[in-house]
């Protein structure tokens, strides 16, 4: 199955920008020439995880860059902004303008999603089983089955967010070929999204511009 179904399937409903290969392919190509100069004018931020977002069963480090997944609940404090269906949490900052880049090292094992949400996006929903963008989440899900699909297998992401062009393009970090561009349209603030199943762990890393 090709990455672009196994996302409809997901989600079911096509959750990227294009839903059509040739479209696909003419914006990896534009991205990748516009690549030079993002690299120059991208923001990058040190993003951290919020832990008051986090879902019960994730560990995080004291540095609060990494999160893995444990088949354990833990007792947290309630809080509204706490996911509660799904091993996620969220970025502890949020972003309105710019052009802004994070990377993160997904590993190659278990189940693992990236992307980003909007603020007001619910935190009770199952999105560990994939959440279409018309709710406000933006993210490539990796699955063992998802992963052999494509032509890359990715272990570090980068994820650019362009509230100019409305764009939010996640690639492959360590080759720099894009994998999926979403379109962002919402006038809210934008979060790092992750979900982390077991056998899986991401660290947010320093961006290499």
């Amino acid at each position: 199955m090709t990455p672009l179904l196994m996302l409809k399937a997901q989600t079911g409903q096509y959750s990227a920008l294009f839903n059509r290969p040739d479209t696909l392919q003419k914006e990896k190509e534009r991205y990748r020439n516009e690549l030079a100069w993002r690299r120059e004018y991208r923001n990058p931020e040190n993003v951290t995880l919020d832990p008051n977002t986090a879902d019960p069963q994730l560990i995080l480090s004291k540095d609060l860059k990494s999160v893995r997944f444990e088949n354990t609940t833990q007792e947290l404090p309630e809080n509204p902004k706490r996911f509660t269906s799904g091993p996620c949490i969220l970025g502890s900052e949020g972003f309105e303008f710019g052009i802004l880049a994070w990377e993160v090292e997904v590993g190659d094992e278990g189940y693992r999603a990236v992307g980003a949400l909007k603020e007001s996006a619910g935190r009770s929903e199952a999105f560990h089983l994939g959440h279409p963008p018309d709710k406000g989440t933006w993210a490539i899900y990796l699955t063992e089955d998802s992963v052999k699909s494509m032509k890359e297998r990715p272990t570090k992401l980068g994820l650019h967010l362009d509230f100019d062009c409305r764009k939010l393009y996640i690639y492959n970090a360590e080759t720099m070929n894009l994998i999926w561009a979403f379109y962002v349209d919402v006038d809210e603030k934008i979060f790092p999204f992750f979900c982390i199943g077991p056998g899986a762990q991401i660290k947010i890393t320093d961006v290499e511009l």
